[in-house]
């Protein structure tokens, strides 16, 4: 289904996206699996998911960090929303050479409108994503592929923002993994 490809250390992660109403679509839920990620700002909080509470999603702690971009350094741990590191202590053993195991790097996101999710755009750690997977639909048990989006190269800087597109323009939905 949703799999995160190469050593999965980013430190933040955003949704490029647009709504299918004339509303803007906001993100009402994310979670990751539990105790799936070293060293990070879910771990660190014991804070694996988020729901709106009155509309509002806390973007401040834990998982919220996912679609709250903010660098500090690649030292503070606690700035990171994912990371997936098998020398750093992982909970799940790669699938293979700097593959994390999709069951414990696969991040849900849930909107109050149906969106057109055209890709993601993630600030990364220098040893960053070099490809991501993407599915979408009106709920987590029934998701379309979106397809994968790769990028070349790794051994970037810190905080450096990759866009991962996926060439949709027209599967919408409600939920959606990456």
């Amino acid at each position: 289904m949703t799999r995160i490809i190469k050593t999965l250390t980013t430190a933040m992660l955003v949704l490029a996206m647009r709504a299918t109403q004339a509303s803007a679509s906001s993100i009402v839920a994310i979670s990751i699996p539990p105790d799936s990620q070293a060293n990070s700002a879910p771990k660190i909080a014991n804070v694996y998911s988020a729901v709106a509470a009155g509309g509002v999603l806390d973007t401040a702690a834990g998982v919220g960090l996912c679609v709250n971009p903010v660098w500090v350094s690649a030292n503070v741990q606690s700035d990171f929303c994912l990371h997936q590191n098998q020398s750093l202590g992982s909970p799940a053993p790669y699938v293979g050479p700097y593959v994390p195991d999709p069951s414990d790097s696969t991040v849900h996101f849930v909107f109050d409108n149906r969106t057109i999710v055209t890709g993601v755009a993630i600030v990364e750690h220098f040893n960053g994503a070099t490809g991501v997977s993407g599915a979408l639909g009106d709920s987590l048990d029934a998701l379309q592929p979106l397809g994968s989006a790769f990028t070349s190269s790794i051994g970037l800087d810190d905080g450096v923002v990759r866009y991962f597109l996926f060439g949709n323009t027209t599967v919408a939905g409600h939920a959606c993994a990456n």
